[in-house]
């Protein structure tokens, strides 16, 4: 079963994002918190896949807007299958439900997201959906005080 999450899953999804980062080796720079989460919802997307009382995996997603493509889509923050469900289906579910709930609440018509260079398991998953790597992109981030630098000066 794939429902919404909501803060009350704050725990389980923070649980979910340092398993995550455990399995891509981010685990020293893992800095999010279920509190963290908590305070984010409003802003982010989540849903939790169930079986039974167990949870097995979840997306973390919210609104992007694309200039180029003059159309809103989803960008996919994090996706979480747990070892005991992988090969199941279940990714491609999360990833399924995540945009039929995007199209519905904000008319979404695409899907975006990023993956480690070597997360060799999770860049075949996405071969096999048809996503389209954009070699001629690089990701990029302002961070800590280069980010508190930018927002203090005019």
């Amino acid at each position: 079963m794939i429902r919404t999450a909501t803060p009350e899953d704050a725990e389980a999804i923070a649980a979910m994002t340092r398993a995550l980062s455990d399995h891509t080796g981010d685990t020293d720079i893992h800095k999010g918190t279920a509190d963290d989460l908590r305070a984010a919802f409003g802003h982010i997307r989540a849903l939790i896949a169930e079986d039974g009382l167990k949870t097995t995996g979840m997306v973390l997603f919210f609104p992007y807007y694309s200039t180029i493509r003059g159309e809103m889509g989803l960008y996919v923050q994090d996706l979480f299958v747990d070892a005991t469900a992988r090969g199941t289906g279940l990714g491609r579910a999360l990833l399924a439900a995540a945009a039929k709930a995007a199209q519905a609440e904000w008319n979404a018509r695409f899907l975006i997201l990023s993956a480690a260079r070597d997360n060799d398991t999770a860049l075949a998953f996405y071969d096999r959906l048809g996503l389209i790597r954009h070699e001629d992109e690089v990701q990029l981030s302002l961070e800590h005080d280069a980010f508190a630098e930018l927002t203090e000066r005019p």
